[in-house]
């Protein structure tokens, strides 16, 4: 009976702590909707319903147009619930009403759409005569969209998700309660198959005044005004490039890459502001992994299946398979030392052998050209190299791996897995904004390590002495980047007609980009504009040659068990996504003016081109050639010398003479002081032996 009244009991306990657990989450719930329903409501309102409630708003004014430009327009902007009171700001929010009037398929809740807003005034109290002085970008929200019917795609709803700025305010904490003013340069919107957004213009400053009912002073009262004039902005078509010298400080087969953009300004603007004086771009940054180039197609047909998986030295079947492994550096000890020493490598396994590095776990990147060239004057993209635009769309398509997660920029397309996770010295990995001024900033302050012309025991520690002795060098070694300055404007005099090479040297510009580069300042300047040169980054660029060893019998443990033979390269550049320029400054008399940018955010590779020499494996015949012209020259001087000097002969030959004299002089010297102790040992003992 005890035992069926303590099972009740239990019973109608468990029933009751289920009851209050429901009751508890069911309130919990109702709440969590109520406030969701209240801070969220005006976004969930029907884009549509929002213009047809405009009183001024009249939809025959905005039919669908193939040829409209802009392709995409902002119509409409709402500030909702705005309140001078902090505590009733839950419900604030800045709605945008895009017209697309040629039915771009925009992909309305990608996180590459960004509006653009002025967020420092000149002024510490925002009016009507403030004027800007910084742009910021803005995530958007998208609410809704026309989905169907004869308008269906014509409208969208986006709202502006706010944000606190380096000022440590919010848009909501910034704007002047009694006249909120919001300066919007443009708009980015992602259409669906782009991997970049397209920024349309805005360019309108609006004050909104007044308060809807319930946020003002007197909460009775409902009447929110809106004024709007045209912002001033400035539209430019940026275009990249990017230039690498012969060599760098960090050593052979580095050099110095420089990333630069160009864009034409109108010249109006210059007269009436100034010279351009500093530009505010952003930009994400990261270094890529070893980037592997063969021209050995075998290798690559077995290799190409393991990219992105992680690949074990001591599994043989693993090893049987794949039947090749790659080695950066190598040098082998004498006959009875098996070891490898070298610098880096993949799928590689040698008892004893040491590298001054972590060999590779995974291959990330993998690439066949039919033709690696070392040729130091040919196409070094055509002769072995790969264009950007194959780098950036195998890192685009990329899907084999994501171990080390995603990277913040294409909605997360990206795999980490291809980039370090470390940038070069002094850079800034990930996200970058920077402000760079033309006066204060020269283009030596933004290298990562010293940029100096390489010294000749530095030439004979990379090259070997003898090419250094001879000068048997890559092109462009002695070259730095020195006195440049980050903003240039580009004059007709550094343009050499028909030289690209001449052209390039000058502005420091990739020679193949120079055709188009030139074609450019043409057209700008036949429009009355000037071409300015961007020269935003200088990283260092690393491409060494790398040797394929095929396993032959007897497996991986004995290195002469590996045939080796050339055929690969290892690069490693810095790449830029979604550069964008932000907002162009201009000086005149000290009066600094700042235009904010409609500018579309591009992604910047550049291309991966071979080393600057190969190793030299095979006898060097060059070297031989000039070792046997030096012997002739000194035989050709010493012969001379006798024949038409024959005093100075003479005197040579009594100054050697002379030395070996004074030297045999000197080694009897330091003999006579150094066996002194000994003689004096050897004196008394023979004294000893006497007087026995």
């Amino acid at each position: 009976m005890k035992t069926q009244i303590k099972r009740i009991r239990n019973i109608a306990l468990y029933v009751i702590a289920v009851f209050l657990l429901c009751v508890f989450c069911f309130s919990e719930f109702i709440t969590a909707k109520a406030e969701e329903t209240t801070a969220l409501k005006f976004d969930r309102t029907y884009v549509l319903d929002d213009l047809e409630s405009c009183e001024n708003f009249d939809i025959l004014r905005y039919p669908i147009n193939p040829f409209a430009e802009p392709k995409v327009q902002v119509i409409e902007i709402v500030e909702y619930c705005y309140s001078y009171d902090a505590s009733k700001r839950d419900k604030y929010g800045l709605y945008l009403y895009v017209y697309n009037p040629t039915l771009l398929d925009i992909d309305a809740t990608s996180g590459q759409n960004k509006v653009q807003i002025a967020v420092r005034y000149n002024t510490h109290t925002i009016t009507n005569n403030s004027r800007p002085t910084l742009y910021e970008k803005f995530d958007i929200k998208f609410c809704s969209k026309v989905e169907n019917g004869a308008y269906k795609g014509l409208f969208y709803k986006f709202k502006v998700i706010d944000h606190k700025s380096d000022d440590g305010k919010t848009i909501a904490e910034r704007v002047n309660s009694n006249s909120r003013r919001y300066d919007i340069s443009g708009i980015e919107l992602l259409t669906v198959g782009n991997s970049n957004s397209t920024e349309y213009p805005l360019s309108k400053t609006y004050s909104f005044s007044g308060y809807s009912k319930g946020m003002g002073a007197d909460e009775e009262l409902d009447k929110v005004t809106l004024e709007s004039e045209v912002l001033e902005t400035v539209s430019l078509d940026v275009k990249n490039t990017y230039y690498r010298t012969g060599h760098s400080n960090k050593g052979k087969n580095h050099q110095n890459q420089l990333d630069s953009v160009y864009f034409a300004v109108d010249n109006d603007l210059l007269d009436k502001y100034g010279k351009l004086q500093e530009i505010r771009a952003e930009w994400f940054e990261y270094k890529t992994q070893p980037i592997i180039v063969t021209d050995v197609e075998e290798f690559y047909s077995k290799a190409i299946n393991y990219i992105g998986q992680v690949v074990h030295p001591i599994n043989a079947e693993q090893h049987s398979e794949i039947g090749y492994h790659l080695i950066m550096n190598r040098v082998k000890g004498s006959s009875s030392d098996s070891r490898v020493i070298y610098d880096w490598a993949w799928n590689f396994r040698n008892s004893g052998s040491m590298s001054q590095v972590d060999d590779a776990k995974a291959l990330y990147y993998l690439f066949y050209n039919s033709d690696i060239s070392y040729d130091p004057l040919a196409d070094k993209v055509k002769n072995g190299g790969i264009e950007s635009n194959r780098l950036y769309e195998y890192i685009r398509n990329y899907d084999k791996s994501f171990s080390s997660g995603r990277l913040p920029v294409k909605d997360g397309n990206i795999s980490a897995d291809l980039f370090l996770t470390t940038v070069d010295e002094n850079r800034t990995r990930g996200y970058n904004v920077h402000d760079i001024n033309a006066a204060d900033i020269e283009i030596t302050k933004m290298l990562s390590y010293t940029s100096t012309q390489p010294s000749f025991w530095k030439k004979s520690e990379d090259f070997g002495f003898w090419k250094a002795l001879f000068n048997n060098l890559p092109d462009n070694l002695d070259e730095t980047i020195v006195d440049l300055p980050p903003i240039a404007a580009v004059k007709d005099s550094d343009i050499v007609n028909g030289d690209n090479f001449a052209t390039s040297k000058n502005l420091y510009i990739n020679s193949a980009d120079v055709p188009n580069f030139v074609e450019y300042y043409n057209d700008a300047k036949s429009n009355d504009k000037t071409t300015f040169l961007f020269r935003f980054a200088v990283t260092d660029y690393f491409s060494n040659p790398v040797e394929i060893g095929r396993l032959n019998t007897g497996g991986f443990w004995n290195d002469n068990s590996t045939s080796w033979e050339n055929g690969a390269y290892y690069a490693q550049e810095t790449v830029f996504f979604d550069f964008d320029i932000i907002q162009l400054t201009f000086g005149d008399n000290g009066a600094l003016t700042a235009i904010p940018v409609v500018s579309s955010p591009i992604d910047i590779f550049d291309d991966v081109t071979v080393p600057l020499e190969p190793d030299d494996n095979g006898f060097d015949w060059d070297k031989l050639w000039k070792i046997l012209v030096f012997a002739i020259a000194v035989i050709v001087a010493i012969v001379c010398a006798i024949v038409f000097f024959p005093h100075i002969i003479t005197f040579v030959i009594w100054f050697i003479k002379t030395i070996g004299k004074l030297l045999f002089a000197l080694l009897k010297g330091l003999w006579l002081i150094i066996s002194a102790p000994f003689r004096g040992i050897a004196a008394l003992v023979r004294k000893r032996k006497d007087k026995q």
